[in-house]
């Protein structure tokens, strides 16, 4: 009787480790698509996954062998904090429902790293070839090229490419797939006219080139510039660069005038996702209509959640960078190559999301945010 009754359990168990999977799945590749499926399953996963955990023993002590568990935890508190006793308590609290999302990085494992990935990637490749055909049509329809593109896709496109740079085995294996994969997720990056994205994806691109010395990405990423100057609406959008740092209302306007009169009024932070555009039109009317963070991470945070949340934040991606090194290193060590190149992957994503960081506030987005989240998922979580 009783093993009758472990057999039932462990069916149970497996149904619910197997929708685990699923959703996980099923997040991964909805996310580069639409946010509002991708949160479904993202919320959804957690969910399964506080079941799974619940249910299988040891499980609390488990949660501990990720390697961020402690900084994202202290980032989450100091979130919460920063949001109840900061001065907008109600818009921040309700905001810091997205910290749910976090558990996401232990989840990876139940799916599998590489199928998660190979996930991820058909959705980018979807979002691809939509855009490669809807900018062009745009633009030959008389639309600037400019306006045609957004902050969010391209990052999704140079993430995908540095992955698959280092993994290709992530591809399909069918003739010419890599190739196509890696034009493609490139011409996304280039459709987009995002120079942070260009910036951050060559010199991730050139990290990837100094980690595996490979010289052939080098040479590839000269072409790349060389074809980039050669097309007419990508020289005109590098040629608007320095007004960023001239005009008035620019990044340096946020960077230089706004951000440390905001840090300097709220030391503790204002609270989660709780800037609004009138703080900085209270400083400067210099500011672009209705935008409500400070195009970089650093500053944006440190604004939010103060010199505490800022300090939590940099130990949390700290630790991240040195985890998917490490587990890069011990995989090689093991003979392992496909999981060292996927932590190799993974890792050179990373540094590219957060360079572009540096002139974006990417981590404030919900997609990005959810990438960042996988991508730490796929690089360093290990099964319970």
């Amino acid at each position: 009787m009783k093993l009758l009754t472990r057999a039932a359990e462990g069916t149970e168990g497996g149904r619910w480790r197997a929708a685990l999977s699923w959703g996980m799945t099923l997040f991964a590749f909805s996310l580069p698509l639409s946010i509002v499926p991708a949160q479904i399953f993202g919320y959804g996963s957690v969910l399964l996954g506080l079941i799974v955990a619940i249910r299988r023993p040891g499980a609390a002590r488990a949660l501990f062998r990720q390697p961020m568990a402690i900084p994202v935890a202290a980032f989450a508190a100091v979130a919460v904090l920063a949001s109840a006793f900061g001065p907008r308590p109600a818009p921040a609290l309700g905001k810091c429902e997205r910290l749910l999302l976090l558990p996401l990085v232990w989840l990876a494992p139940w799916a599998g790293a590489p199928r998660l990935a190979r996930a991820w990637l058909a959705g980018v490749a979807l979002r691809g070839g939509y855009d490669l055909i809807r900018i062009p049509l745009s633009a030959a329809r008389g639309a600037e090229w400019f306006v045609l593109g957004n902050m969010r896709d391209p990052q999704f496109y140079m993430a995908a490419l540095l992955l698959t740079l280092a993994a290709p085995f992530l591809l399909p294996a069918r003739r010419g797939a890599v190739g196509t994969g890696w034009a493609l997720y490139a011409a996304g990056v280039a459709l987009h006219f995002k120079r942070g994205v260009w910036l951050a994806g060559l010199g991730a691109g050139a990290a990837l080139a100094a980690l595996t010395r490979r010289r052939r990405l080098l040479l590839a990423g000269a072409l790349a510039l060389t074809l980039l100057a050669a097309w007419p609406p990508a020289r005109a959008r590098v040629a608007t660069l320095p007004s960023e740092w001239s005009r008035r209302g620019g990044r340096m306007t946020l960077w230089t005038k706004v951000a440390p009169a905001l840090i300097r009024q709220y030391p503790w932070g204002i609270g989660f996702r709780a800037t609004r555009h009138e703080d900085f039109t209270r400083i400067t009317k210099h500011v672009e209509p209705r935008l409500r963070h400070l195009h970089n991470n650093i500053l944006q945070i440190t604004v939010e959640l103060g010199w505490i949340g800022l300090a939590a934040w940099l130990w949390w991606m700290a630790s991240a960078i040195r985890a998917l090194v490490r587990r890069r290193r011990t995989a090689r060590a093991a003979g392992d190559a496909e999981s060292a190149a996927l932590a190799l992957g993974v890792l050179v994503a990373v540094i590219g999301l957060l360079l572009n960081g540096m002139v974006e506030y990417n981590f404030g987005d919900g997609e990005i945010f959810m990438l960042f989240l996988l991508l730490f998922g796929l690089g360093t979580a290990r099964p319970g």
